[in-house]
């Protein structure tokens, strides 16, 4: 049996050294208190001040990775992402989740356990033959801030939003309010997205704040936990952003999973599920041994989505 090892988080050790996302569509926006944006043109010997568009400020996303805990009810989220921008500029990321999350700074060393626990499970599988799987104005109720907290180099907001058609101007206050910023232009495309998601039951939001250039950055992973039926991870709220887009997705489940709600499973490629004990999950995270409850076996899902970004027009949704 030819042994398999895709290329989880292979970037890992190389990320945890750069300038320390997660995966999310991008609001670029104008902060001039945040980062020099302003651009001076020169036009008849004289210096023009050209006004920043963040309308024409391209994101792109070359690479998630994410780790998954789903007990049947509630999912643990750690995630992380490389991005970059065609230009300095202030953006702010927005991630759908279908319930309020708890929100606390993950670790680039939690990726690098999965790594180990990973190779170590499909090194023993191909050793024995294969394993077997496992089974501005807005009105006063328009929205609510839960959570807003400097997490490292995060600036963090949830916020659940009581009254879909004034979600541009519950953001817009948002940046306002804590970043004096202008009113920011939000691209109609992007509205429209946010809008299906409304249109879906989602009531709950994470804003992360960031600063982007040119170059290529990871920052710090950040774990949400949230009530959910399903193993959820948000892909289409990322489909303006430009270019091929790669997604490594580590799944840990109490007895598998087999029916892809959302992206096919014939979207993606995938390792024969593997089982796990808790001891082991525990061993990439200590906090996680004890998600899982009574079961002492689970299942190690490994999943890779690849593809141009705007073409990932479906969620991961899984039971």
């Amino acid at each position: 049996m030819k042994c398999m090892l895709r290329g989880f988080l292979a970037g890992v050790l190389a990320v945890a050294a750069a300038q320390a996302g997660a995966d999310c569509g991008s609001i670029p926006y104008s902060a001039p208190l945040r980062s020099a944006v302003e651009v001076i043109s020169v036009k008849d010997s004289e210096a023009a001040s050209v006004v920043f568009d963040p309308l024409k400020v391209s994101v792109f996303e070359p690479k998630q990775r994410a780790l998954i805990l789903w007990n049947g009810e509630e999912e643990i989220l750690l995630l992380s992402t490389d991005q970059r921008a065609t230009r300095a500029s202030a953006v702010l990321e927005v991630i759908p989740l279908p319930a309020e999350p708890q929100v606390r700074l993950g670790s680039f060393e939690t990726f690098k356990n999965a790594q180990k626990l990973v190779v170590q499970k499909r090194m023993w599988a191909c050793a024995h033959g294969g394993a077997r799987a496992g089974a501005v104005p807005v009105p006063a109720d328009a929205g609510r801030i839960t959570f807003h907290a400097k997490l490292g180099v995060h600036d963090l907001t949830v916020a659940q939003v009581l009254d879909a058609g004034h979600f541009v101007e519950f953001v817009q206050k948002h940046l306002h309010e804590h970043y004096q910023t202008p009113d920011a232009p939000i691209d109609p495309r992007f509205v429209k997205v946010i809008e299906s998601y409304l249109d879906a039951g989602f009531r709950w939001f994470t804003f992360d704040s960031i600063d982007l250039n040119e170059k290529l950055q990871s920052r710090d992973p950040v774990e949400y936990r949230f009530k959910s039926d399903k193993v959820y991870y948000p892909l289409r709220i990322s489909t303006l952003e430009q270019g091929r887009t790669e997604l490594d997705l580590l799944v840990f489940t109490a007895n598998g999973v087999s029916r892809f709600e959302g992206v096919s499973a014939a979207e993606l490629n995938r390792e024969e599920p593997l089982p796990v004990t808790p001891a082991e999950v525990g061993g990439i995270e200590p906090t996680w041994q004890e998600f899982f409850g009574d079961d002492d076996e689970l299942v190690m899902d490994q999943w890779t989505i690849e593809g141009e970004s705007s073409k990932l027009v479906r969620d991961v949704l899984v039971k």
